[in-house]
């Protein structure tokens, strides 16, 4: 009786084990790793975070890192440009105070084996090992949001006192003295006249170069004009009007070349406004985005029976600066390095039946291509005179996550601005456009851990039917050995 007491208790273990055991090997893992193992004291060194879903699709990943504030600092933290950085309170922090690293992103297609989620530089403050540790608060989060993550890693580092070695010692040279002349010094007004010309110039390329600002259109902050077109006009103004020549005042020529400068700003300006051949593309964009000739008259295609000029090309697609019509393949504002304009903007998102209205801000008189992720839309429209944009969205939209971006593509497809991310969450109900410009927030993130309502339910769901089958296998074994 004890015999198959124990043959019955056996195979019920084994059971209950091929249900469970499943489950445990999906635990993920947050590592940190880095190529330095000591460090001196007020010297810097690198440390690389991980995530590991292993082999489970996950999509969101939230780094909480512990490190002892006493002996190092955080000087930056750099994102892996696969990821969508999430910047609410809560998601994004770095406090030196209390020696606190927080950083969570979202990976739009999701991953499934180990990737760097980013790259933290920290600084030595004095000697001492630093033990810098991944807390349990810390998640990686698989499509159904449930947190896999059970092993935290961590990294120990030692900064000890550098080696100071004495400089050698050195006798002071003899000193000779000698006799107290003076060198006449030769004054040439001519000399004085070209020292300050040039003094002038070099100090005009300087401001454009350190100051990208001075160089681009600062109402509408978009395309970047050469350095030479700029430095060109102005040196042939200059050269026209013999300012260089004929005014020897500092103050006089600041002012002028300053409002060269302001009088070149405005005429691009004037350009966002001026369509010279009436082919719907303004002249600025024909001349800086597209490459065209914004004097000449742009090609005619047909579409569909229809004739179609450059800017309905732009709107289906096509390249505008060829007759025939050449799909243009966008680059995806996600891998693009392009970079982000803070005037391009969303404003609201207004749910309707099942028609979705956004409304957004960009460069006036433009045209724009908005993305919308997961589905994924890509449709490009045109802004009014005020950079406003509306777009309606009459396909269905499934409930959930979503994100959108703007941006400027040129007639090769690539992105020369784009906007920030922006999240909304579509319900059957109404759409939430999120605070702040970010990718991948939820509108509630389940506290991480096995105990969460959904893991409960499973847990108890296996339990229940590991103790239904173990019954019934005790039952028929016990029928089977009455029967002999």
């Amino acid at each position: 009786m004890y015999k198959k007491n124990k043959e019955k208790f056996f195979v019920s273990l084994v059971l209950l084990l091929s249900v469970l055991v499943p489950q445990i090997s999906l635990a993920s893992v947050i590592s940190l790793r880095s190529s330095s193992t000591k460090v001196e004291p007020t010297k810097t060194f690198t440390l690389s975070i991980y995530a590991d879903p292993k082999s489970v699709a996950s999509y969101t990943a939230q780094a909480n890192i512990k490190f002892p504030s006493d002996l190092v600092s955080i000087e930056s933290f750099t994102y892996n440009s696969a990821w969508l950085p999430l910047t609410p309170a809560g998601y994004d922090l770095i406090d030196n105070t209390a020696g606190k690293l927080i950083k969570t992103a979202g990976y739009p297609n999701g991953f499934s084996t180990e990737t760097l989620l980013g790259t933290a530089v920290f600084k030595s403050k004095k000697a001492g090992t630093a033990i810098i540790s991944t807390e349990k608060e810390s998640y990686i989060l698989d499509i159904d949001s449930n947190n896999t993550l059970s092993t935290y890693g961590s990294f120990s580092i030692t900064a000890g006192a550098p080696v100071v070695t004495p400089p050698p010692a050195t006798t002071p040279p003899p000193v000779t003295k000698t006799p107290d002349t003076k060198t006449p010094v030769i004054k040439t007004p001519v000399t004085k006249e070209i020292t300050t010309q040039t003094t002038t110039a070099n100090t005009t390329s300087k401001n454009i170069k350190t100051n990208n600002e001075r160089t681009q259109i600062t109402k509408y902050e978009i395309v970047q004009i050469s350095e030479e077109e700029i430095v060109d006009t102005i040196n042939t103004i200059l050269e026209s009007s013999n300012i260089a020549k004929e005014s020897k005042d500092e103050t006089t020529k600041a002012s002028q070349i300053s409002e060269v400068l302001e009088a070149q700003k405005q005429k691009i300006v004037d350009l966002v406004y001026k369509d010279t051949n009436k082919d719907g593309i303004s002249d600025y964009d024909s001349k800086y985005i597209y490459k065209i000739d914004p004097i000449k008259v742009s090609h005619i295609s047909k579409y569909e029976g229809k004739n179609i000029n450059a800017s309905e090309k732009i709107l289906l697609g096509f390249d505008p600066t060829k007759e025939e019509l050449i799909q243009i393949k966008k680059e995806e504002p996600i891998s693009s390095k392009a970079s982000v304009v803070e005037n391009y903007k969303v404003n609201t998102i207004v749910f309707d039946s099942k028609k979705v209205s956004i409304k957004g801000q960009a460069l006036p008189n433009s045209f724009i291509t908005i993305y919308i992720y997961s589905t994924p839309i890509m449709v490009t429209i045109k802004t009014d005179n005020k950079g406003e944009w509306e777009y309606i969205l009459d396909k269905e939209l499934e409930d959930g996550n979503h994100t959108i971006y703007t941006a400027t593509v040129n007639n090769t497809g690539n992105i020369i601005a784009k906007s920030s991310p922006y999240t909304f969450v579509k319900t059957a109900e109404a759409v939430t456009l999120q605070d702040s410009p970010v990718v991948g927030s939820m509108t509630t993130v389940e506290k991480p851990g096995m105990f969460n309502y959904k893991n409960i339910f499973i847990v108890l769901i296996t339990l229940l039917m590991a103790v239904g089958i173990s019954l019934i296998l005790i039952g028929l074994l016990g029928k089977k050995n009455n029967q002999v």
